[in-house]
């Protein structure tokens, strides 16, 4: 679901799996706050699907984000350049 939904929005990215944690890495070229927003949206996607540990990385140029779909722990942690969340 995640995969096609970056394929469909037209950015170029990268997605690497091993067992229980994917990463992703977003090219969008559109700044820090379209990151953020991104980070958002995807945010909220996980939710709906109740995927609980996901670590969102926001740059100027690019969102990173690495989903762990193992049981042990739950959160959802935002790095920022200048705020962090936890």
């Amino acid at each position: 679901m995640i995969e096609t939904w970056i394929k469909i929005s037209g950015y170029q990215y990268r997605h690497e799996a091993n067992y229980t944690r994917h990463s992703y890495v977003i090219q969008h070229d559109m700044g820090k706050n379209w990151s953020i927003y991104m980070a958002e949206q995807y945010g909220f996607l996980f939710e709906e699907f109740v995927i609980k540990r996901v670590e969102f990385d926001i740059n100027h140029n690019t969102l990173a984000f690495v989903v762990d779909i193992s049981k042990d722990k739950t959160h959802i942690y935002i790095r920022n350049e200048s705020c962090t969340k936890a």
